[in-house]
């Protein structure tokens, strides 16, 4: 999964990080987990696919490059 997001030099500098460990997980998994969330809503289950939220936003919203988001980023969500 390449990532379509927006990414300016200070959203890269946290965010990529070509040997992160997880790297592999994310790539393969996140496919996986959309395509569980869509079954999921199909049954009806209250689910929210989160994963394109900041796709046209290229503000800097992570704190590190796994997967924690900063106050701005939060904010977005809630």
């Amino acid at each position: 999964m390449e990532n379509p997001k927006l990414m300016s030099d200070a959203k890269k500098a946290i965010a990529i990080r070509a040997n992160h460990p997880y790297r592999y997980g994310v790539i393969r998994g996140y496919p996986e987990l959309i395509k569980g969330g869509r079954w999921l809503i199909e049954k009806g289950v209250h689910c929210y696919d989160l994963t394109k939220m900041f796709v046209d936003d290229n503000a800097v919203l992570y704190r590190d490059a796994c997967c924690h988001l900063n106050r701005q980023g939060y904010d977005l969500i809630n």
